[in-house]
């Protein structure tokens, strides 16, 4: 069986791993290992560490957003119904009112025009999900926020090693998070990461993500004790998934350009077979090669096309529940219709990518999907 995925592991972990292990230093919490995650994410980034906030998970990362921004009962956040659970979850938990606009036609984005048409007096943020490592119309929602005095979040969780128009996903937003969990191009098992590009929230974050207080002036010996301040949260990654994070963050760049030479491939062995009635991936030079997926025409011919690569050895996934289609929403909710975003939901596979994937296998996987479409 070739795999949907195998997480990345770089050639030097168990080294660095056995020698972090030995480090009395890994049992300190923001110690050593933090600190050098930070600065290469930091870089990687083009951003200033004090910025940015290791978490320990994507998900940690959009509720810590939701303590900063006072998220109360009546606020209205727009998001796509085409995401993962915690994109809603983090607002919901707090008694927001979640909006879904629909997605683009040709990519599960944001169409900016239908959430241009959700924002109401109540609206604090709109959450823009870079599908796959790809962003589009990124400056243009930066612009509609700023116009309509509006919060704009990244959920950059796909996009480590992604850019649009030459900058990093993720630095467009008043705040981004980004995910390193097994399944993302680079992970460290477990954890995230939260960035404040918004300087007027800085101060808060820090109070947020140390539990509601003031340790870090503690840590800065700016005062004698800490005391709670504020509705906080432990937000900070464990000491040893930052000392896997850390070596693995040293390999990106050989891992964002072997998995874009992976996905040009699939790129064009399809291009030319896949007819108009089944689409994929658009093509963007800037994104980090993260997904690569086909669309059917229905979803019964989808769970042949499933059907059809297990019987050849080859796993294949769907991606995203939309969550207006699920039972949770529709137990709060009547059921509303978002066209495209049902699309997707009803047609989109996606195949086997990861950097351990070679070019024997790839052969493998695009030769047998083409017998499927012939």
């Amino acid at each position: 069986m070739i795999p949907f995925n195998i997480p990345y592991q770089n050639p030097n972990l168990q080294k660095d791993m056995h020698a972090a292990l030995s480090d009395p230093r890994i049992f300190r919490n923001q110690g050593f290992y933090h600190q050098e995650a930070r600065n290469k994410l930091a870089q990687i980034l083009n951003v200033n560490n004090s910025n940015l906030f290791l978490t320990p998970s994507c998900t940690h990362a959009l509720e810590i957003i939701t303590h900063i921004i006072d998220i109360e009962p009546g606020d209205e956040i727009i998001l796509p119904s085409y995401t993962y659970v915690s994109t809603a979850n983090a607002f919901f938990l707090k008694g927001a009112t979640l909006v879904f606009a629909d997605v683009l036609a040709y990519h599960p984005s944001l169409n900016i025009a239908d959430v241009e048409k959700k924002i109401t007096s109540r609206t604090k943020a709109i959450v823009l999900v870079h599908y796959g490592g790809i962003g589009i119309d990124v400056i243009e929602f930066r612009k509609l926020a700023d116009r309509y005095n509006i919060l704009f979040i990244e959920d950059a969780a796909h996009t480590l090693g992604a850019t649009y128009k030459n900058k990093p996903l993720g630095t467009y937003g008043d705040f981004a998070t980004i995910s390193f969990h097994e399944t993302k191009n680079l992970g460290c098992v477990q954890g995230g990461a939260l960035l404040v590009n918004n300087p007027k929230y800085i101060e808060k974050a820090n109070t947020v993500t140390q539990c509601g207080t003031n340790r870090l002036d503690f840590m800065n010996k700016k005062t004698v004790r800490y005391n709670w301040v504020s509705q906080g949260t432990n937000g900070i990654l464990a000491e040893p998934l930052c000392a896997i994070l850390s070596s693995q963050l040293t390999h990106l760049e050989d891992v964002t350009k072997k998995r874009k030479n992976l996905w040009q491939t699939y790129f064009h062995a399809f291009r030319d077979i896949v007819n108009h009635q089944n689409l994929f991936c658009i093509d963007s030079e800037e994104s980090n090669g993260h997904i690569f997926y086909l669309l059917f025409k229905n979803a019964d011919e989808r769970i042949l096309f499933m059907k059809f690569m297990t019987d050849h050895q080859i796993e294949v996934t769907t991606h995203y529940q939309a969550l207006h289609h699920s039972p949770f929403y529709l137990k709060h909710h009547s059921d509303i219709s978002l066209i495209e975003t049902s699309k997707f939901h009803n047609t989109l596979i996606r195949l086997p990518l990861y950097h351990a994937l070679g070019d024997c296998e790839q052969s493998k996987i695009i030769e047998t999907a083409i017998r499927f479409f012939k």
